[in-house]
């Protein structure tokens, strides 16, 4: 029988999972530090840019990384927004705050998990109903009887295989739809859905087709009317951007870029 999963069980589970993805998974020196190392800097807003300074040029230095963006908000307003470092694949050309854009790979994993959640507080979606009654473009193999829902994709638990073919597209025109990516790249399930994390790509991208099916749009029509625009982030996307967009855009470290439309 499947597990009932509360609410604030399937957000701190899709919490977690967004966590791991943008750290590692590991505990790092530079993370101890912001937890508690150095808590006066973090409790005096003075002090805030001095801290930070010292956070990213360990942070920076210590795991290898060309330039980064920090913004901290402090009772709804900008405490403080500053960019580190230099653009990828450009040394001379120093990042910028409210000018530089990054491609946050995993990251957009958090802003899904948002979307998804929307529908369930609006009760379009119910987290615990089998996926597949809310997807209508995509189908999942029914290789146990135990349905996949949306509270088994958002904490990694559905149990499939990780797989790479689909993940990236080298050529801008090579991207297709979302739905037309996931019939063609669909993994195996290997378990029981529910019993063991295995934490895939392919979870959280049937998630955001879920998110399209039940809304009735395309996922990425969907997040920037009921997210980016409500929050203010007019330069936040899900469209495929070419590079050398205007004000510099900063690369992943990988010759391959995770585009889909």
């Amino acid at each position: 029988m499947p597990q009932h999963v509360s609410r604030r069980r399937f957000l701190a589970g899709t919490g977690a999972a967004c966590v791991a993805a943008a750290t590692g998974g590991a505990p790092s020196r530079t993370r101890a530090t912001l937890a508690g190392d150095d808590r006066r800097g973090s409790e005096n807003l003075g002090d805030l840019e001095a801290f930070v300074d010292r956070i990213m040029e360990t942070g920076l230095d210590e795991h290898d990384i060309g330039g980064a963006t920090v913004s901290v908000v402090h009772d709804g307003e900008v405490a403080l927004a500053k960019g580190y470092g230099h653009v990828f694949c450009s040394e001379s050309e120093p990042v910028v705050a409210d000018e530089t854009l990054f491609r946050i790979a995993s990251i957009s994993k958090a802003i899904t998990w948002t979307a998804a959640t929307e529908l369930v507080d609006r009760g379009v979606v119910d987290p615990h109903a089998p996926a597949g009654e809310a997807l209508e473009s995509v189908s999942i193999p029914r290789t146990y009887d135990e349905p996949i829902t949306l509270a088994h994709l958002a904490t990694h638990t559905p149990g499939f295989i990780q797989r790479s073919g689909g993940n990236v597209a080298t050529d801008i025109d090579r991207i297709r739809p979302l739905a037309a990516n996931l019939r063609e790249n669909e993994p195996i399930r290997f378990q029981l859905p529910g019993e063991i994390p295995n934490y895939t790509n392919y979870a959280a991208t049937l998630a955001g087709q879920l998110v399209a099916d039940a809304a009735g749009t395309s996922f990425g029509t969907y997040v920037e009317s009921e997210l980016f625009e409500p929050l203010g982030m007019n330069r936040s996307t899900f469209a495929p951007l070419p590079d050398g967009l205007v004000g510099g855009a900063s690369e992943s470290h990988t010759d391959e870029v995770n585009w889909y439309s």
